[in-house]
């Protein structure tokens, strides 16, 4: 329906309608992890709607932009679009879409080596988060707070934000941000040395992800597990959830399985196997955040 409305849009060279019809376009794309489809709606988006003066819609799509670049590991130009983004939101006086794209900004941030970067930026957020009920918004920056430790090699610190990020997400039922939560814990406790705890976490988390049918989230936690397995010395149950994750990973055309191939058994899974990311290259803000 999109679809067909942007084609309608562009006989009558409607630029306003044209980019709400590229921004929905390229936000059920990111939203299903089809990531080229994503990208090329998002682009066209964001040139309609700044020819049309559509700011509101401009931002969104800038968001989404971002986070289409940072699931693709190309961090940099992610936070240009949420910087952008960022600013539309302060002119608009949009506060959930700032604060959103702030942490979207600081996983970025993460993502690309500069974990220092983020940790006051997410403090910050969460101070302002505490005169608002926004149990989405808190629990996501206590997520990318948690993330920006384990980056810093800070474990302890990390798995303390992940509990808390899971205690907030599970009252408000927010189940893909508790999975996340529990995988990327689980990752914290596997590099402190506490293995059985990682396992449990790891597992409760997969079976979480396959309820929910989301498969980008399903392959991360396939690493966890399978990396946990091998610590524990479970090597052939190790592979087998490595290979389970690099699968996911590759037909998702996700930059992940290049760096999962690694860990398999050499020969099984070269680099050469992985997709490449070509040059050219997560609507509502509940949406648009990044994981």
């Amino acid at each position: 329906t999109a679809q067909a409305l942007a084609a309608a849009a562009a006989r009558r060279a409607d630029h306003r309608a044209a980019g709400r019809a590229h921004f929905l376009r390229g936000n059920v794309a990111l939203a299903a992890t089809r990531l080229e489809e994503a990208e090329a709606a998002s682009r066209l988006a964001v040139a309609a709607s700044r020819s049309a003066g559509d700011t509101v819609i401009l931002r969104q799509a800038l968001n989404d932009l971002g986070l289409v670049c940072q699931f693709l590991s190309r961090y940099d130009e992610a936070v240009e679009h949420y910087d952008e983004a960022l600013s539309l939101a302060r002119e608009l006086g949009h506060r959930s879409g700032a604060l959103v794209t702030t942490v979207n900004a600081a996983l970025a941030r993460v993502r690309s080596g500069r974990a220092a970067e983020a940790v006051p930026i997410c403090h910050e957020v969460l101070a302002e988060l505490r005169t608002r009920h926004d149990d989405p918004g808190r629990a996501y920056t206590l997520y990318v707070l948690g993330l920006a430790l384990h980056g810093l090699e800070r474990h302890e610190e990390a798995v303390t934000w992940f509990g808390e990020c899971l205690a907030v997400a599970s009252a408000a039922g927010l189940r893909a941000r508790a999975a996340h939560a529990r995988y990327r814990m689980a990752d914290s406790l596997r590099s402190l040395g506490r293995t059985d705890e990682a396992l449990e976490h790891a597992g409760q988390a997969l079976e979480l992800c396959e309820e929910l049918g989301a498969e980008r989230d399903q392959g991360h936690a396939l690493v966890v597990l399978g990396r946990t397995l091998a610590d524990l010395g479970r090597e052939a149950e190790a592979y087998g959830r490595l290979r389970e994750a690099h699968r996911i990973f590759l037909r998702l055309g996700l930059p992940e399985a290049r760096e999962v191939a690694r860990l398999l058994p050499r020969g099984e899974g070269p680099a050469a196997k992985a997709p490449s990311v070509p040059d050219g290259w997560r609507a509502a803000d509940r949406l648009s955040s990044g994981c």
